[in-house]
This record gives structure tokens, sequence and C-alpha cells, in this order.
């Protein structure tokens, strides 16, 4: 038995005698006909891993301009370029101070996994070797528990070090995100 839906995390209940339960909100269509198969396992011990279907991370914006501090290009070929923006100084002038602002972006992680798997998103350091890869496979199907074990990582360590790289490559899918749909819009 098997089931495969999205859904909203309402929320956790903890119970006596260390039960907890887990509220999830599915709407319309999501279930398309697995309902019954969920309704068999009631009672059954189940596998269940949750993973966020977005992704937060944080822009610096330069209050006096407005934009982010980084820019993000994307090259004929898809590759995403880092573009810092470059401060004048004149000799003598004590360094301009740039306030920053802080802001929350929310984006689909299935825009960064698609990003991950078109082969453009880089390595970093301070990651597992091969965390693409993995991440990968892991976009593809593969459980975490599998890929750990595998790579003899820990369960967590592996899904904190992917929720970091999401992080990270988020800005650079976003704009390579909207490069494409510009792109496919001109075909």
């Amino acid at each position: 038995m098997y089931a495969n839906f999205k859904g909203t995390l309402k929320k956790v209940n903890i119970k006596p005698k260390g039960v907890q339960e887990i509220v999830i909100q599915i709407n319309g269509d999501e279930l398309d006909g697995q309902l019954e198969a969920i309704a068999s396992m009631v009672d059954l011990k189940v596998g269940i891993e949750l993973d966020a279907a977005v992704v937060v991370f944080k822009r610096e914006i330069n209050t006096i301009t407005n934009l982010p501090l980084s820019q993000y290009i994307v090259q004929q070929n898809g590759i995403v370029e880092v573009k810092q923006p470059e401060q004048l100084e004149l000799e003598g002038m004590p360094e301009e101070k740039i306030e920053i602002l802080e802001e929350e972006v929310v984006i689909d992680r299935e825009v960064i996994d698609e990003f991950v798997l078109s082969g453009m998103s880089p390595d970093y350091e301070g990651y597992h070797k091969n965390l693409v890869d993995i991440l990968q496979r892991r976009i593809a199907g593969e459980s975490y528990r599998l890929l750990a074990n595998e790579y003899e990582l820990s369960t967590n360590e592996l899904v904190e070090q992917i929720k970091l790289y999401r992080m990270q490559v988020a800005p650079l899918a976003e704009a390579w995100h909207k490069w494409k749909q510009e792109k496919e819009g001109q075909a």
C-alpha cells in the first residue's frame, strides 16, 4: 500500500504516554483516488517523510536604492552569475556605509529542484562533496535514510545539509527560473 500527496501541516498534538498526533490538511483532489489506500493503513505502522514544499531564504536589500545587494545574471547557456555592487571610493574619503534591510523570500521548492536537476546548480564548500548528486537522487524519489546510509551520514546531517544548500542556491534558482520562463515565452 502506498500513497503520495501534498498537504499543509496544520498541527502537532502531544498526547499522554509519549504519543504525538500530526494533522495534515489536504485540499481539492490532491489525494486523487488514494483515500482508499490511506484508509486501509489506519492503525498500521507507516513510513513517512515530510519535506516543506517551499524554501525560505534571506535577501539583503540596499535601503537607499531598494534593490538587492546581489544581482543574478543568467548567461545564454543558463549559467547564473552573481554580481556584487561595486562601491565607489574616493581617496581620503571615509567608506560609505550602506544600510541593509534583510527580507525573507519564499520560493517553491520545485523551482530549486528543477534548477538542481538541470545540472546548473553549483557545488559549494562546506557540504558533502557529492551533495548535488545526492540531492538529485533525493528529488528523483530516493529516501533520506537510504542516501544517508550509502554516504555514511546521519539522516539529520543529510537533511540539514540539503536544507542549507537549497537556501543558498535559492536566489540563483529564482533567477534561472525567470530566465527559463522568458526564454520559453520567446520560443
